[in-house]
């Protein structure tokens, strides 16, 4: 089961940020936690946050917030984050 979904994260209205985004806030929560255990289990992840914790700092982000924590950019594409982790 998905992080976001046993916590039961709804799903949230597009912003003018996200209006091209077809992805759901629960389905950003989880790239980002399969992020997280990839750069944790490759010594990139440069941060003593637990994984509980992380995904509790997740939970209560607004969906800018997530998109941001993604450090997708140009050259690195939201859509290649979700390909990459999901």
């Amino acid at each position: 089961m998905r992080y976001a979904q046993a916590l039961k994260v709804p799903t949230i209205k597009a912003t003018p940020m996200t209006e091209k985004i077809e992805h759901s806030r629960e389905q950003l929560i989880d790239a980002l936690i399969a992020a997280y255990r990839h750069l944790k289990d490759e010594g990139d992840w440069d941060t003593e946050e637990t994984e509980e914790q992380y995904l509790e700092r997740l939970t209560k982000s607004s969906m800018d917030e997530l998109i941001e924590e993604t450090c997708t950019d140009e050259e690195f594409t939201l859509e290649e984050f979700f390909y990459a982790y999901s």
